[in-house]
């Protein structure tokens, strides 16, 4: 049910690829946070559209999106996103990752629980639109808000993949934008960047001791899911970008997992 919290065993949290400060992971790529891929993760056939050598320009990008599973918005972004303090949020569990936000005197924590079963929150920050937004394939997250002299932007999910990565657009012009690039590769702003917004991959409880006035976003999203559960299902046997012990509810796909959704 929406809002309750799925009973399930303890797990720790294996983390590869990246130091750990604090409790603290954090990888920047233009001020956004993003995950990481164990050599050993990697299929022996590759599964990416564009392959070495092959022409990068945004028209090849954007011929190299293929179906994830769900159809254009069927992973429903969060557009009204509800936010409780810290003491309300009673669906996290210490160990759960958030992914931390301090924006123009503003300090936000968003459950990867929440965003794994909708990718993009459509939120306004300090008086700023902000997109924030989680690939599970790829283990990214990167906060994005338009540039100068672009209209305002707000983001949905094209039930499609480049190279495993989320593919978004954007409703205002159906422009098409990879996460990871952070660029259009089609539509009336092709070739447009978007600004980008560090984030903090971290626990809730690491972000809740150093920054304790910190909001939550709510699973009150208005879409009936199961937050706590994981809707990419278990990959037994395959190690991805981290893992529970003992299989726990939440097994993750690697990065480069046959991009196959159960929803």
């Amino acid at each position: 049910m929406n809002g309750q919290r799925q009973p399930r065993r303890a797990r720790r949290q294996v983390i590869k690829g990246a130091g750990v400060i604090g409790g603290v992971v954090v990888l920047l790529v233009g001020g956004g946070v993003i995950g990481w891929q164990a050599i050993s993760d990697r299929p022996s056939e590759p599964v990416t559209a564009v392959q070495p050598g092959q022409d990068p320009s945004l028209e090849a990008l954007a011929g190299a999106a293929v179906s994830g599973g769900p159809g254009k918005d069927g992973i429903p972004s969060v557009d009204r996103p509800r936010f409780v303090p810290a003491r309300d949020a009673d669906f996290l569990a210490d160990d759960d990752p958030v992914f931390g936000l301090e924006y123009r005197g503003e300090v936000r924590a968003y459950p990867q629980l929440v965003l794994v079963w909708h990718e993009v929150v459509n939120d306004t920050v300090g008086g700023e639109p902000l997109a924030v937004t989680y690939c599970p394939l790829t283990g990214t997250v990167i906060g994005f808000s338009a540039p100068p002299g672009t209209q305002e932007l707000t983001f949905g999910t094209t039930g499609r993949l480049v190279n495993s990565n989320l593919l978004m657009y954007d409703r205002e012009t159906g422009s098409e934008w990879p996460q990871l690039l952070g660029m259009a590769v089609s539509g009336p702003l092709k070739g447009t960047r978007l600004d980008t917004v560090p984030l903090v991959w971290t626990t809730w409880k690491e972000w809740r001791a150093a920054h304790p006035d910190t909001r939550v976003l709510s699973t009150d999203t208005g879409a009936l899911r199961s937050y706590g559960s994981d809707p990419y299902g278990s990959y037994p046997d395959r190690s991805g970008y981290y893992v529970g012990v003992a299989r726990s509810s939440r097994c993750w796909p690697p990065a480069t997992a046959s991009p196959t959704r159960t929803w």
